[in-house]
């Protein structure tokens, strides 16, 4: 009897273990399409650029898939990681609801007052998504989403927004969100200006090595820049 007990028990534990699991994962899921959707809609205010925020979390993934297959920055991103800095990257963009349609739709090149308020975007992302965590701590990727969103637009020399930071000082994730933000950015059509081509869009990218970009995924991306060719050309194909 007391045998039959404890196999019942355990196969009690193992239904919950499993039906645990499999709502955890549900959740994730929901999560994310819901992340991805709000994203999305803040996208569209932006007539420009429709799928930037699926297309720039794609490149992150290679990038950084790259990034663990050649050894680089060991101990600063594993196969986990990289896996949360993917679900967060279309988050990048979130503090552009802030920003009214006079500076985000303008057709022509913002002016120095402008262009002041627009960099805002980066700060008020962190915020928006900090709160968000602090809200739903069990959701990691929101930690990783609020470094992204505040460091996607610094430089490695130094000399991007919002705080300045400089090199490696720059979180890893907000490196490589910079890489996949620029190019997509580059080749695709933007309110104020024509997309470029896919050899004009990495001639830029290569020209920033050291300065915009961090050298080491300059390099990466020199190595593997037509998948993001055809991962942008997939994309308008759908």
């Amino acid at each position: 009897m007391e045998k039959n007990i404890l196999l019942h028990r355990i196969a009690l534990h193992l239904r919950f273990s499993f039906y645990q699991k499999s709502l955890e994962r549900k959740v994730s899921v929901l999560s994310d399409n819901l992340a991805v959707s709000f994203a999305e809609l803040i996208e569209c205010r932006d007539e420009g650029t429709g799928g930037h925020v699926m297309r720039t979390a794609m490149y992150v993934e290679k990038l950084g898939r790259e990034v663990i297959r050649h050894g680089l920055f060991p101990g600063e991103l594993s196969e986990d990681e990289l896996a949360m800095i993917v679900r967060a990257a279309p988050l990048h963009d979130i503090g552009k609801i802030g920003i009214k349609d006079s500076i985000l739709l303008k057709p022509g090149k913002l002016d120095n007052d402008e262009f002041a308020v627009m960099k805002r975007h980066a700060a008020l992302g962190e915020e928006i998504l900090e709160g968000m965590y602090k809200r739903a701590p069990v959701q990691s990727y929101l930690q990783y989403a609020s470094i992204i969103a505040a460091s996607h637009h610094e430089k490695y020399d130094g000399t991007g927004y919002p705080r300045h930071m400089e090199g490696r000082g720059i979180p890893l994730c907000g490196r490589i969100m910079a890489v996949a933000d620029v190019y997509d950015s580059l080749v695709d059509t933007r309110v104020y200006r024509k997309a470029m081509s896919h050899e004009e869009a990495c001639a830029i990218i290569l020209d920033g090595k050291g300065g915009h970009f961090d050298p080491d995924l300059v390099e990466i991306f020199d190595s593997c820049h037509r998948d993001f060719l055809d991962m942008f050309s997939r994309s308008q194909e759908a």
